[in-house]
């Protein structure tokens, strides 16, 4: 924000947890009681109150890791899902994909 970005969207389906607030600046301990807000509506939230000129929007949405199979009852959903992050990133200038992963990393062919 400190740069000029003004319009912010923030994607994610995870609820705060009690170590969020530990480790990420956005969340508070309020934001975990009663089984959690939505990490991307609570940060949203709190970009708003540090800077109340920001337009930030926080979206529920649910990408499953690549590779990992969908069942046949959340396809639809699965489908819905990845159409609105194919809109949302032919409107946007930048995309950060912070996505977690239990995909083994591979290794750096650079380390010795």
């Amino acid at each position: 924000m400190a740069w000029g970005v003004r319009k912010i969207t923030l994607l994610d389906n995870g609820k705060v947890a009690m170590s969020n607030p530990l480790r990420q600046s956005l969340y508070t301990l309020d934001d975990c009681l009663n089984g959690g807000e939505f990490k991307a509506l609570a940060a949203a939230k709190s970009l708003k109150c540090i800077f109340p000129a920001v337009d930030a929007e926080g979206i529920v949405i649910s990408i499953p890791m690549p590779g990992h199979p969908v069942t046949s009852q959340e396809e639809k959903s699965v489908v819905d899902d990845c159409n609105c992050l194919h809109n949302l990133v032919d409107s946007h200038d930048a995309v950060f994909l912070l996505n977690d992963t239990r995909e083994p990393m591979a290794p750096n062919p650079f380390e010795c």
